[in-house]
Parts: structure tokens; sequence; C-alpha cells
């Protein structure tokens, strides 16, 4: 009866032994829950810390200052003239009251030996909080940017004008001549 009656004691301490491993199975450690772990630490203070737009391949690309040659495989870009509170011409859009026109005027050059197409679309002008504004198509602007392909050891320059915040101080150009490929960011405008 010694060796009944001891298990009929230990018994119960078997059965919270085995709830407690399943628990932790199912449930697992509940100071672990707590605390999130280092990957999704790092994945949070990334989130954070990036704006929401496309700047993935930025930390690819060359970052350069305005006056300043930014080569890439096939070109080079300079960013020679930066005109804030741009008076617009006659056709172009209208304002909203916290805004101005930028006009950018930049050269763009062909080092391949081969031509490539250029797109007024792959250039965008980010403002200190991270939105990124298109370029405004504007008719009566002297020496605009436009669609075209250029030769190699050829030249194009041009101007280009974005509505962007008034006064920002954080502006930045940003070309990306390919998707996925690097990317240039003239900085500040």
């Amino acid at each position: 009866m010694v060796g009944g009656g001891c298990l009929v004691l230990v018994l119960p301490f078997i059965f919270l032994a085995i709830l407690l491993v399943i628990g932790i199975a199912f449930f697992g450690d509940p100071q672990s829950r707590n605390q999130p772990s280092q990957v999704e630490e790092e994945t949070n203070e990334q989130k954070r810390a990036t704006p929401k737009i496309k700047t993935a391949a930025t930390a690819r690309g060359v970052e350069v200052g305005v006056g300043e040659t930014a080569e890439l495989r096939d070109r080079t870009l300079v960013v020679d003239e930066v005109e804030r509170n741009y008076p617009p011409p006659r056709r172009a859009s209208k304002l909203k009251a916290d805004e101005e026109f930028l006009r950018v005027f930049v050269t763009l050059t062909n080092t391949s030996n081969e031509s490539f197409k250029f797109n007024l679309g792959r250039f965008e002008v980010q403002d200190s909080n991270g939105v990124q504004r298109t370029p405004e198509s504007i008719q009566d602007l002297p020496y605009p940017l436009r669609v075209g392909s250029l030769a190699p050891d050829r030249t194009l320059k041009g101007n280009m004008v974005f509505p962007v915040p008034q006064g920002d101080s954080g502006l930045s150009l940003v070309y990306e001549p390919f998707e996925g490929e690097d990317t240039v960011t003239v900085r500040p405008l």
C-alpha cells in the first residue's frame, strides 16, 4: 500500500508537469510574448525611419549636390541651376496656397556607345516629408526637358518645373533612369 500511496501523491504533479509542457508548446514562453524579437524590432525601426515612398533604389544610387556630376553606367547628370518661387508661365496649372514652383535646369550626357531613351517622368522632387512630386507639363517653358532619345557622346540640357511646398529646405531631385537601377539624388535643392 505504501507504493500505491506514493503514486497517488505523485500523480497530480505528473499531471501538472504535462499541462505545463503542453501550455508552453501551444502558447510559448509568457515572457517572450511581451518582448518582440530582434528581427521584429529592426523591422519596426525601419518602418518608422523609411517614409512610404519609392526610395528603395536610392540606397544603391549616387548622391551629389547642385553643380556636381553624378555618373551612372551609361550617362551623367548635372543639376546646373535651381530657381525657387519660379514665376509660372501663362498656361501653368494653379498652385495651392502653400506651394511654389521650383525650376530645375539639368544637363544629361550619354557616355555609352549606344543611344538611350530619356523620359521626363523619371525625374521627381522629394520634399522633406518624403512626398515625391512629378514635373508639371508647361507649354511656354523655355528649354523644356521632354521625352526623347540621346545618341552616344551627345548632351541634352533642359528645364523642369515642379510644384513644391513653399519654403521647404529639404528638397531633393531624384532621377531613376530605369526601374530597379541606380538612382541619382541631388540634394539640397
